[in-house]
Order: C-alpha cells, then sequence, then structure tokens
C-alpha cells in the first residue's frame, strides 16, 4: 500500500495489511510526503528486502509528512533495518497514539537524516505487548490477550473489538 505526495484527507481505516512483500521500503505501507491517518488496522507478517518491513514513513522536506496513527496493532514485520518501522527525511514526524508496536519506538529505524529526537512527534499511549494472534493468518485477538491489551475503550487493543 502506498501513499505520496497526498493531503490530510487520505485515511486509512480498519484494514488488515499482511502477507506482502517489499524490495526496498515498506513491506506494508510506503508513505511518502503524505500525510495519512491510519485507524484501527492491524499490519503484520510483511517482509522489506530493505528498510521498515511494516511501514516506511519518508519526507524529503521539513516538517512535510506528519502521518497519524491511532489504534494500530503493528507486530511479526520483518526487514534488515527497521523490521516494524522505519522512518527517513528531515521532515519525517509521524505520530502514534494507543498503537501495540512490537519493540516500540525503540525498534524504529531512523535514517536519511531522521533522528530519533527529531522524528517522532507525539507518543503516546503505547503499547509494545504480544497481540496473540488467534492462529496463523487469522489476526483475530486470542481471548486471553484481550485483557492485556485494553488501552483505551474503543481502540483497537480494546477487548470491546474483534480482529
Amino acid at each position: 500500500m502506498s501513499f505520496e505526495e497526498r493531503g490530510e484527507n487520505s485515511f486509512v481505516i480498519n484494514n488488515l495489511i499482511s502477507g506482502n512483500h517489499s524490495t526496498i521500503y515498506g513491506g506494508g505501507v510506503y508513505c511518502a510526503n503524505a500525510c495519512t491517518v491510519f485507524i484501527n488496522n492491524t499490519v503484520a507478517d510483511n517482509i522489506c528486502d530493505g528498510k521498515g518491513g511494516g511501514i516506511n514513513i519518508y519526507s524529503a522536506f521539513d516538517n512535510s509528512c506528519a502521518p497519524k496513527l491511532y489504534n494500530n496493532i503493528i507486530w511479526n514485520n520483518t526487514a534488515p533495518e527497521g523490521s516494524q518501522i522505519a522512518i527517513r527525511g528531515i521532515g519525517s514526524s509521524p505520530d502514534f497514539y494507543n498503537c501495540d508496536m512490537k519493540g516500540g519506538r525503540y525498534d524504529f529505524h531512523f535514517f536519511y537524516n531522521a533522528t530519533y529526537a527529531n522524528n517522532i512527534g507525539d507518543y503516546i499511549n503505547n503499547i509494545n505487548t504480544d497481540p496473540v494472534f488467534f492462529a496463523e493468518n487469522d489476526y483475530r485477538i486470542y481471548s486471553v490477550s484481550k485483557k492485556i491489551h485494553f488501552l483505551l475503550q474503543g481502540t483497537a487493543c480494546s477487548d470491546s473489538r474483534e480482529r
């Protein structure tokens, strides 16, 4: 899934993004110079041979790319650099709210002038806890893990929502 040079009116809501492969950037999602809003998605089991197994966020311009991620599960993606998320470019500054990300923000990969200190916007109420998917290729959350994944009522990690 690729978003390039789109305004803030691009929304990705309630999707399963899994089983994809990219040779360079973003096995599941590539977001370049776009301010896309991601809500209630599961990005899992994607592969990238380069950077960003789950998501690659890129902006070449100052403060031009601030995607917002609300209530997403980003888990079990693979890449040599940035298994879950890779952030590149000086203008990339994504916000993360109520997400479950394997490795958390300390596992993000920053490159092409992006740094940990300068290229993360808000990082609020996120967790790094295995969602315990029901079975291979079945991304519903197993009932035992639902209590662990309660963040805020109505979020992707809440026990009120089946996946």
